[in-house]
């Protein structure tokens, strides 16, 4: 993400990728730290779409259906979406997603995409060994990572063509791609139970009082 953002502010054009099989200095949502061993797939891409600001969250939700279906596609197994930015399979985590925007007033510059995957990765640390798998675990099979990276950029390339205007399209695969609806959930330590996405993909919950109300952002953990 450094390297594409640096390149980027220089004029790197949109559609530049950038891949690697490691990180240094991987990161997360929120600034958390994200482990980037040897035997993943680190993905980058710059894009400059013509949206506001306000709207850059919206490309998670794009980077979120097109790997989630690259990988399905690929292993012959259901990969889910936990909202807002991890990849699920059965239950434990097997890739991230990582927008970055950078505008000019409302107007969006540039945005970098970061997708990182578990590929060829047989062991995790012990403190993430119970909630993180890889293609590898899954499959039994190591996977190229120029074929996993190939099939979810042609998957961001056939949503990217129409949007923002097809949004409302693209959140209906990601609802029906969603691990996240209709379960209770805790929200930054709170139960309640997430019940819809809104029009802004903005996750929709209700109280345990009864209250609907909706998450701009927020961290979610599964009870």
């Amino acid at each position: 993400m450094v390297t594409a953002r640096e390149m980027a502010e220089k004029g790197a054009p949109e559609g530049t990728v950038i891949i690697a099989d490691q990180q240094t200095h991987g990161r997360g949502r929120n600034g958390r730290t994200w482990e980037s061993p040897q035997g993943g797939l680190y993905l980058s891409l710059i894009l400059r779409p013509n949206i506001q600001a306000s709207e850059a969250h919206k490309l998670i939700f794009l980077s979120g259906v097109a790997a989630a279906q690259a990988l399905g596609e690929l292993t012959k197994r259901r990969i889910e979406i936990k909202w807002p930015n991890d990849l699920i399979y059965t239950g434990r985590k097997i890739g991230g997603l990582l927008c970055e925007a950078s505008s000019l007033g409302e107007e969006i510059k540039f945005a970098v995409l970061g997708i990182g995957i578990n590929t060829n990765i047989s062991h995790f640390p012990s403190e993430i060994e119970g909630t993180a798998t890889s293609l590898l675990q899954i499959t039994g099979n190591e996977v190229g990572n120029d074929l996993v990276a190939d099939g979810i950029l042609k998957e961001i390339s056939a949503r990217y063509e129409g949007f923002p205007h097809s949004f409302p399209e693209l959140l209906e695969e990601w609802r029906a791609l969603s691990n996240t609806l209709g379960r209770d959930i805790l929200l930054d330590g709170e139960k309640v139970k997430a019940v819809d996405v809104d029009q802004e993909g903005f996750l929709i919950v209700v109280d345990k009082d009864g209250t609907r109300r909706r998450v701009v952002s927020g961290r979610i953990e599964y009870p």
